[in-house]
């Protein structure tokens, strides 16, 4: 099973929104800002398993638009193939649409 990254800075939403994705996926991280996010992108083991980013536009640091090429470049796999970002995105996550 894949693992979803949620990077959000504000406990409140981001304890309501993990709460919401683990009804449905086993393995959601939760991280308070972009720095910890790759921090465990860079981790060989967590890459491996990454499977959705889902980030805040407007975060201190470095929000959501930045977010994306820097896993980008610690993750190769999300940059793989033409397209946009998103036809990117679902070419990544085939198993977290399956059942």
């Amino acid at each position: 099973m894949a693992i979803i990254l949620l990077v959000d800075n504000d406990p409140l939403q981001a304890f309501q929104r993990k709460s919401i994705l683990e009804r449905r996926f086993q393995e959601v991280e939760r991280v308070g800002d972009a720095a910890e996010a790759l921090c465990l992108v860079e981790q060989p083991y967590f890459a491996g398993k990454l499977g959705l980013v889902i980030s805040g536009l407007s975060m201190p640091g470095i929000g959501g638009p930045e977010l994306w090429p820097s896993c980008m470049r610690a993750c190769p796999k999300f940059g793989a193939g033409a397209g946009s970002s998103s036809e990117r995105l679902a070419t990544t996550t085939p198993d977290l649409c399956a059942s």
